[in-house]
């Protein structure tokens, strides 16, 4: 039995640092309070430090497995490590995605042409907001800043039902 290397034992131990980090930050991260987008809590965003440090982890232990492995073990290795890179490569590549607002669009234009002081809009088109307005009184500053841009020729509280 053979005793592990310094440098073996210094990665063993940055390793062990990332997982322990990784572990807290995820189990930490609800304690920021509330927010209406809570249900969406782990982005990629707020995942950010926890992705990098992951990203460390496997540089540092592709590099050390790289020294230390020798001939076709090494070489299969490397090809590992590239096809890896190649299709995370790859797989990060921009997705055209569609400018779809028709739904928001919709809405304003329903807000904008509709004669009431207050309207009711769809529950699944929020506008200028993350989630649904649940009483017209909660739109006073989104209804302020639609008369500001023009959009409605006064202002209009709405409400999402």
């Amino acid at each position: 039995m053979t005793l592990p290397s310094v440098a073996r034992q210094r990665v063993l131990l940055l390793l062990r640092w990332v997982a322990f980090f990784a572990v807290m930050y995820v189990l930490l991260l609800p304690f920021g309070g509330y927010r209406s987008y809570r249900p969406y809590l782990l982005r990629n965003d707020s995942a950010l430090p926890v992705l990098l440090t992951l990203l460390f982890a496997y540089g540092l232990t592709t590099y050390f497995l790289l020294f230390q492995l020798t001939g076709r073990l090494r070489a299969g290795y490397l090809g590992a490590v590239l096809v890896v890179g190649v299709f995370f490569m790859y797989a990060d590549r921009k997705v055209h995605l569609p400018d779809d607002n028709g739904c928001e669009r919709w809405s304003l234009d329903q807000l904008s042409r509709a004669p009431e002081p207050v309207v009711q809009l769809s529950t699944f088109c929020n506008v200028l907001s993350w989630s649904p307005i649940g009483e017209a009184s909660q739109s006073d500053y989104n209804a302020q800043m639609l008369q500001y841009w023009g959009i409605t020729p006064v202002k209009k509280l709405y409400y999402n039902k």
